[in-house]
């Protein structure tokens, strides 16, 4: 199950699978529902407990081309992901000090935090996600090597949590 979950995140990161569908694989039924805002809640009414959830965003501001910021209430899943995502000229930041608030993950509300153990959210910058012209040069696999990385990285965290 975990590589499951794990390759399932890496299937929505690189925008093969929406969202909706991979939570529907993951433990169906997830009837969604639509907030205001526009953006998506999924509920968990499967047979299947989640424990944790981590959430991947993109962000862009001025001279954090090169952060990638994890939030999240659950602090221990945050370290164990910026131990596994280890990307090359990319600083992984875990201190809330050190991450703009409104990109914290904060919020009891924030739907990364209502699993029972919470969750982690991760903050990825238009250069980590491939999208920006300082992306780098795509390799064999079509991804840019940081996105190479960071999948490499989010399934290596998928694989081994919880931590023994």
């Amino acid at each position: 199950m975990r590589t499951f979950v794990a390759l399932t995140v890496s299937a929505v990161l690189l925008g093969f699978t929406g969202h909706v569908h991979a939570a529907r694989l993951l433990s169906p039924p997830l009837p969604t529902n639509t907030n205001t805002s526009g953006g998506c809640y999924i509920r968990n009414t499967g047979t299947i407990a989640v424990d944790v959830v981590v959430s991947l965003h993109g962000y862009g501001r001025m001279n954090r081309s090169t952060q990638v910021l994890v939030g999240g209430c659950n602090r221990d899943l945050a370290a164990h992901l910026a131990r596994h995502v280890v990307i090359p000229g990319y600083e992984l930041i875990t201190d809330l000090e050190q991450i703009p608030r409104e990109l914290r993950g904060m919020h009891p509300d924030n739907p990364v935090n209502q699993p029972r153990d919470g969750g982690a959210q991760i903050e990825l910058s238009p250069r980590v996600r491939g999208i920006s012209p300082r992306s780098g040069m795509v390799g064999d696999d079509g991804l840019t090597l940081a996105t190479s990385r960071l999948v490499a990285g989010l399934v290596a965290a998928a694989t081994s949590w919880p931590p023994n």
